[in-house]
């Protein structure tokens, strides 16, 4: 039989057990939540979305020891070295300025530097650029203009004004060409006509000759 004294020490001892074991359970408990509350702010995804370690779900690459940081792409527009560089100036062309054709030079029939054969006359007319004409050219009489002038060789058209009731086939000669036969059609009493034919002349002074069956002649111009 137990003493006195041991039954109150059993009787004191007894509380204590149920006390420490209700102890030892809230701190696993809380040792427990501890953990789990760790683990789980250590696995929220972060801001960017990304989890610890992670991205895209994907393990983070790792970047070399030494390696330069990734750059991203600026917001700025890229300019290129070359734009900045001087841009070299283009020396000017010179255009070539067009030579205006020599305005055409007219000569008169009656003028004195032109040679008249014998029986050739000059007599007034109203429609005549010079108030004159020269007429009676014909049976081997000629009118021979030899001040023509121009600055380059070439073909040049030869407009001739004269006055003629009735059709002449007359005959021209330029320097000492052959002789080139040349129509003029009627006109009225107080008009004068024209008819334009094509000739060769040389640098200087070239010579025109008419003759043949001629009529009264105004002007020629070149």
């Amino acid at each position: 039989m137990s003493t006195a004294a041991e039954r109150g020490r059993r009787r004191g001892d007894s509380p204590a057990t149920p006390f420490m074991i209700v102890v030892s359970g809230a701190l696993l408990i809380a040792v427990g939540a501890g953990i789990a509350v760790y683990n789980l702010v250590s696995n929220q995804p972060t801001a960017a979305g990304e989890v610890a370690g992670q991205v895209g779900g994907f393990p983070r690459p790792s970047r070399p020891e030494g390696a330069a940081l990734p750059v991203g792409p600026s917001p700025w527009p890229a300019t290129s070295k070359a734009s900045r560089a001087p841009v070299p100036a283009v020396p000017p062309t010179a255009s070539p300025v067009p030579v205006p054709s020599p305005a055409p030079i007219s000569y008169e029939a009656e003028a004195p530097d032109v040679i008249r054969s014998d029986g050739v006359t000059v007599f007034p007319f109203a429609g005549a650029s010079g108030g004159q004409a020269v007429g009676n050219v014909r049976d081997g009489r000629t009118v021979r203009f030899v001040t023509v002038a121009v600055e380059g060789q070439g073909d040049y058209p030869l407009v001739v004004a004269y006055l003629a009731r009735s059709a002449h086939a007359a005959q021209i000669r330029v320097n000492d060409g052959a002789p080139i036969p040349l129509t003029f059609p009627p006109v009225a009493n107080d008009q004068v006509g024209t008819v334009t034919v094509p000739v060769l002349l040389l640098v200087g002074l070239n010579t025109i000759e008419f003759g043949g069956d001629c009529p009264a002649l105004d002007r020629i111009t070149v």
